[in-house]
């Protein structure tokens, strides 16, 4: 049952590094990360098909699903300077909380792994939305605005 856990693990991480690649690939404009779409994503599939041989789908797609969402998330805020809002923190943390919930219906799964690994989750979301913003490098926005502090429409960019 462990390496089935490890498998959904590895689906979580290949997405991520699939989904990241989608960024970088500027929409198909660079070769490298525009090849590495579809590797990561075929890799992640077949780890996920492999995982769900002992895995119930319900609860592992809704893993992989909201884990894989989370870490994206994270991403956009550390390296692609996506604003970070107190109504994107609470969203996140609805999210982890239906992955806590979810792995405490799963059968086998070490309910102490679980409980860790969402309280870890939950701390890194916190602490990347309220910590503070590195001087001018706007990586991280203010955790406390609901609305963005400037508008983009059409004509103005």
């Amino acid at each position: 049952m462990m390496q089935a856990w490890l498998l959904l693990v590895a689906a979580i991480v290949l997405e991520v590094a699939g989904t990241t690649s989608m960024k970088l690939s500027q929409g198909f404009a660079r070769t490298g990360p525009s090849i590495m779409i579809f590797v990561f994503y075929a890799l992640s599939f077949v780890a996920l098909t492999l995982a769900l041989k002992r895995l119930d789908l319900s609860i592992a797609y809704a893993i992989w699903a909201g884990v894989g969402t989370v870490l994206i998330t994270f991403i956009g805020f550390t390296y692609f300077a996506e604003q970070a809002t107190l109504f994107k923190a609470a969203c996140i943390a609805l999210i982890v909380l239906g992955v806590v919930g979810l792995s405490y219906a799963a059968d086998g799964w070490p309910r102490g792994a679980a409980a860790f690994a969402a309280l870890s989750v939950f701390t890194i979301s916190i602490a990347t939305v309220m910590g503070p913003t590195p001087p001018g490098t706007g990586v991280i926005a203010d955790a406390f605005s609901l609305t963005a502090s400037k508008s983009t429409s059409p004509t103005s960019r």
